[in-house]
């Protein structure tokens, strides 16, 4: 699925591959989001946990996205880092949660090597057009060095954390590095838009949503993706309907689409992080 919809956005011209891009964010990207107020509930029935209301989560889990959409505001220079910290030990936490043990200081660190590994890979293929939307965002200024030694850093720590916890087989080794081989190749042939559309839409969120639907669904026997959908609908359109207004307002300039969804994601993660952090230990579990 990646390399067919990275050969089409290669085939086409450079508006289409950025609706194909949004599509991909629009559609399957926040629809992984959608449930997590269902999950809570779900999550909250486990733990045996009383007195939680879906108006009361509701009021919170929108009170930590306008906290975050607040200190963006007043600290702008910020947005960037916080939305690759926060996405990056997201990123790894979902492609790793199911290999990887241990005490959390070490899984918080590896998920977080692995995904920096990723943006590192992303702004690496994308040196230019990463430079303009970071310093379009901090007003600071970096190179295609500087991305480099951060995926060759974020590389060897993830290796090495992998090395040390002796949690996994050669055989997943290797085919892990070469899903980086191939995502690299992925994203020196897309856009930036695409390639992290590709990522975020097709290695991380449809897992994502697998991993939900055993929780809220454990005994459904084909039916949980329908049904998953049919909850997540509601929420889901609202978050489309609103990227899509603020995006008519902004405009569909390239670097302010991206600068756009550093903000829109990075809001919308921090709580998303913690659902699916319980997720992981319920799993578990």
């Amino acid at each position: 699925m990646t390399l067919v919809l990275a050969i089409v956005g290669f085939s086409v011209s450079e508006a289409l591959e950025g609706v194909l891009a949004l599509f991909l964010i629009l559609t399957v990207g926040l629809l992984h989001g959608s449930n997590d107020l269902m999950v809570i509930q779900r999550l909250a029935s486990y733990e045996q946990v009383s007195g939680i209301t879906r108006r009361k989560t509701l009021l919170i889990y929108i009170g930590l996205i306008v906290a975050v959409l607040l200190l963006f505001y007043a600290q702008r220079q910020f947005a960037l880092l916080f939305f690759v910290l926060i996405s990056s030990f997201h990123f790894g936490q979902q492609h790793w949660h199911r290999f990887t043990k241990g005490a959390n200081g070490f899984r918080f660190a590896f998920y977080t090597s692995y995904g920096l590994l990723i943006f590192g890979l992303l702004f690496w293929t994308h040196a230019e057009q990463s430079a303009l939307v970071i310093e379009a965002i901090t007003s600071l200024s970096f190179t295609e060095q500087h991305f480099m030694v951060l995926s060759l850093a974020a590389f060897g720590l993830s290796m090495l954390m992998l090395f040390i916890a002796q949690s996994i087989s050669f055989r997943v080794f290797l085919v892990e590095l070469l899903a980086l081989v191939f995502l690299f190749i992925v994203f020196r042939y897309t856009s930036l838009l695409l390639s992290f559309a590709l990522y975020f839409s097709l290695w991380h969120a449809l897992p994502s949503i697998k991993d939900q639907i055993e929780l809220l669904y454990p005994k459904s026997s084909g039916s949980g993706l329908t049904s998953y959908a049919k909850a997540a609908l509601l929420y889901w359109g609202i978050s489309v309907v609103g990227f899509v207004l603020i995006l008519l307002v902004v405009g569909l300039d390239s670097v302010d689409v991206l600068e756009l969804l550093v903000y829109f994601l990075a809001a919308i993660t921090f709580p998303h992080v913690i659902v699916m952090s319980r997720i992981e230990t319920a799993l578990e579990s």
